[in-house]
């Protein structure tokens, strides 16, 4: 049990699933205290419950990643933000993995001004010097500055060890993490046995706890490849997940841990089965190596089957584009927004049923207007619209107006 006094759960009441009555603030806060699966982003009217219990669950959320690469980028970035916040089935997170101070005002500030939902961020990634590496003043004063502005989870990798360093190089690669990348680097730079991250992780948690921030445990040592799923390196970093949840749960902090990256859907079972329950996790999955150009199917196959072994909490949508060189337009993010949203929300159906109610409104008003079609639903821009929809597929012969016993149309 964590301690309850460190844990600020003022907002809670706001959670999307108290507010439709899934299950009571008060509930919601006993199985966060007794650490039963739930965890929690502080963001006042847009705070967010996360992750299962044996009895209650919260809904799916969906976290969209945005960033820019160079500053001509950025008025481009903003027009997808702003789209973005325009749509009924809006992520409930957005992530800026812009690396580095780009602009003059970084993307996140925006992002705080403009999205009206959780805002998160990786403070190694914009701290990281291509020379000097990471300045440990300079990161804890940035993780300060954004937390004090408003980003209201973090991202941070204190598995990027030695020790788990020296388990991957069995790989072609140790890592593909860009935050693992970069923690490499700067060891090496600055002549470190482990991570900077693991010297101030402490430091870390007394910012987060005071701001009342989420801490995102990442993985370094993610299989890149099918084959390195559940290899030593990965299960030595998700044993030294572990310890690093339990002490940011210990300072009463929420948290949230990544998952793997690609697995074969014969290892899910088994990987979920490693993994502690008591916190949820925001996976990183394809199914297959094979997918190029697909791998926005490919995740959400890999995905579902997690949600159904794991306390997912958060889904972070895959593009087609994700293994091809290509930088995702903004149709590819929605296509992606959708693929994740269908995903959290046929888990939705299995772990909350209450949401069975959004279904059989769809189907009610298909059969009342005698077509398999309906307006509505998860993508629907325009949530009033009413009035039937008529199918030109079937013809006469539709099955919601055929009378098959006698061959007539039934009026």
């Amino acid at each position: 049990m964590c301690d309850v006094a460190q844990y600020n759960l003022t907002n809670v009441c706001y959670a999307k699933e108290i507010l439709q009555g899934y299950l009571t603030a008060e509930e919601a806060k006993q199985l966060i205290i007794k650490n039963e699966g739930l965890s929690f982003i502080d963001c006042g009217k847009n705070s967010l419950l996360l992750g299962k219990t044996s009895t209650k669950s919260a809904l799916i959320k969906v976290c969209t990643n945005i960033g820019i690469s160079n500053a001509d980028q950025l008025d481009g970035e903003l027009r997808k933000i702003d789209s973005l916040n325009k749509l009924p089935y809006k992520p409930d997170i957005i992530f800026d993995h812009t690396r580095g101070n780009l602009t003059e005002k970084p993307l996140w500030k925006y992002m705080l001004e403009i999205y009206d939902g959780v805002i998160a961020a990786a403070p190694v990634v914009l701290c990281f010097d291509e020379n000097k590496g990471l300045d440990k003043n300079l990161l804890l004063e940035k993780i300060e500055e954004l937390a004090s502005d408003g980003v209201r989870l973090m991202l941070f990798h204190p598995t990027a060890t030695s020790k788990l360093w020296k388990a991957a190089e069995s790989r072609i690669y140790p890592t593909t993490s860009w935050n693992g990348g970069l923690l490499q680097r700067d060891m090496l730079i600055n002549k470190r046995k482990d991570s900077l991250i693991t010297y101030i992780f402490d430091d870390i948690l007394a910012i987060l706890s005071k701001y009342n921030v989420t801490c995102d445990i990442g993985t370094v040592f993610r299989p890149a490849r099918i084959s390195e799923a559940l290899d030593d390196a990965h299960r030595g970093e998700l044993e030294l997940q572990e310890y690093y949840i339990k002490r940011a749960k210990d300072s009463g902090v929420f948290t949230i841990r990544e998952g793997i990256g690609h697995i074969s859907l014969g290892k899910v079972e088994e990987f979920c089965s490693v993994l502690d329950k008591s916190t949820p996790i925001m996976p990183l999955p394809v199914s297959t190596d094979s997918a190029i150009g697909f791998d926005h199917i490919a995740g959400a196959t890999a995905t579902t089957l997690i949600g159904y072994f794991a306390n997912l909490g958060i889904i972070n949508p895959v593009t087609r584009l994700e293994h091809t060189g290509g930088i995702p337009s903004y149709d590819d993010i929605i296509e992606a927004l959708k693929t994740a949203r269908t995903v959290a929300h046929s888990l939705d159906l299995r772990n909350i049923p209450e949401v069975y109610k959004y279904d059989d409104f769809i189907s009610d008003k298909r059969q009342k207007g005698k077509s398999c079609r309906a307006n509505g639903g998860l993508f629907d821009v325009n949530q009033n619209q009413t009035g039937d929809i008529a199918c030109d597929r079937c013809d006469i012969h539709c099955p919601f107006i055929y009378d098959l016993e006698y061959g007539a149309v039934v009026s």
